[in-house]
């Protein structure tokens, strides 16, 4: 897939992840172009900080669009949503009825309604189609794929996880109890927030 106009939803601390990511790995006359429907994140540093220096449109040459129409009809390669998890559907059932191929932000949304009616768009209309689960590339857990995939600790029986982090310190820049990890009615909480 040849990407040459990449259109974001959302640019908190998940969605400029991706923007610094893509704008580090993909030519320098990539367009990066996006719709923020709050505008409150500002510019982050790869830590989390606020940059003060600059802004994201500078940074990135980012072209800001009043709505989705305005980023859909700019005719993206690519659309990147990371918006709250309740809001991913809208906008992923959208790009795919336009033919735009998508990445998302996990989880694909804060339920499966609609899902098998996604599907068949996206099958239909060839798209790429990719969640977000960064984790799975974490040379730990890569590591400890390629021993159960050979068989090196013998058959598993059973496995426990326990996954832990501090909320309040995600995101300094923001009141925590107001992010989206937080709220159920944005798709938060727990199961979905830490399934990466």
């Amino acid at each position: 897939m040849k990407i040459k106009k990449i259109f974001f939803v959302g640019l908190g601390g998940a969605g400029q992840r991706h923007l610094r990511i893509f704008d580090e790995l993909l030519p320098d006359d990539t367009e990066f172009s996006a719709y923020r429907s709050t505008r409150k994140t500002p510019l982050l540093n790869s830590d989390f900080s606020v940059n003060n220096k600059n802004t994201l449109e500078e940074k990135y040459d980012l072209q800001i669009f009043d709505s989705l129409e305005e980023g859909f009809a700019n005719k993206p390669d690519l659309v990147v949503v990371s918006t709250p998890s309740s809001l991913h559907y809208d906008v992923v059932k959208k790009a795919a009825e336009r033919k735009i191929n998508i990445f998302v932000e996990k989880p694909f949304s804060h339920n499966l309604d609609g899902f098998d009616e996604f599907k068949k768009l996206v099958l239909k209309n060839y798209l790429y189609f990719f969640v977000s689960f960064q984790r799975r590339f974490h040379p730990h857990l890569q590591k400890i794929k390629e021993i159960l995939s050979e068989d090196g600790i013998g058959k598993i029986i059973s496995a426990v996880f326990n996954v832990g982090s501090y909320i309040p310190a995600w995101h300094p820049y923001e009141d925590f109890k107001k992010l989206y990890a937080c709220r159920k009615d944005l798709g938060g909480g727990v199961l979905l927030t830490e399934i990466h």
